[in-house]
């Protein structure tokens, strides 16, 4: 479950299948006072800004871009001030100080859009990790048919198991399960 493990966790669920909502239960669990949720564009208005504010209570809010509420939200979250904030994999991929993106649980939403292997995003998601103790990697097709995109999914849920052989064995289609 993902109490059971610091919130950190796949949710491979067809689409309809209700990742957004089970996310934002596991955060509200968990007591997590910095989100920051990773999804396209899209899913903001349709999906994310309603259903944070109808299981949290709170409003969700855009970081990055143009615009006065944006740029404030962004520095908002940079200092450390409480709230959920929602981003897209392009901002994500196209800043280059993400140092400041810290938190308490880290949502990504159509993960698959950011895990190829040796790619940007995978490289800013791997940088993620390490600032957010909890993680969830949401998509419907998390390695579109592709095992390699399993390496960069799995470095984002579990960053300290990044050296050969702590996961898989020298094939990377052999993997080991002693601490999952």
């Amino acid at each position: 479950t993902l109490r059971s493990n610091n919130y950190t966790g796949l949710l491979n669920i067809e689409p309809g299948g209700t990742k957004t909502m089970i996310s934002l239960l596991a955060a509200k669990d968990s007591g997590a006072e910095r989100i920051l949720i990773i999804a396209p564009d899209p899913t903001f208005n349709t999906a994310w800004i309603p259903t944070v504010k109808r299981v949290l209570g709170v409003d969700a809010r855009v970081i990055g871009g143009t615009g006065k509420a944006k740029k404030e939200a962004l520095f908002d979250f940079e200092i450390g001030y409480p709230g959920v904030y929602l981003a897209t994999p392009q901002l994500l991929t196209r800043t280059n100080d993400i140092s400041a993106w810290v938190g308490d649980m880290c949502i990504v939403d159509e993960g698959h859009m950011l895990n190829k292997m040796g790619g940007k995003g995978q490289k800013k998601l791997a940088d993620l990790a390490h600032n957010f103790p909890q993680r969830m990697f949401l998509s419907g097709t998390a390695w579109r048919n592709n095992f390699d995109r399993a390496w960069a999914t799995m470095r984002f849920l579990h960053p300290e198991l990044y050296r050969r052989g702590q996961v898989a064995a020298d094939n990377p289609y052999t993997w080991k399960f002693e601490r999952m």
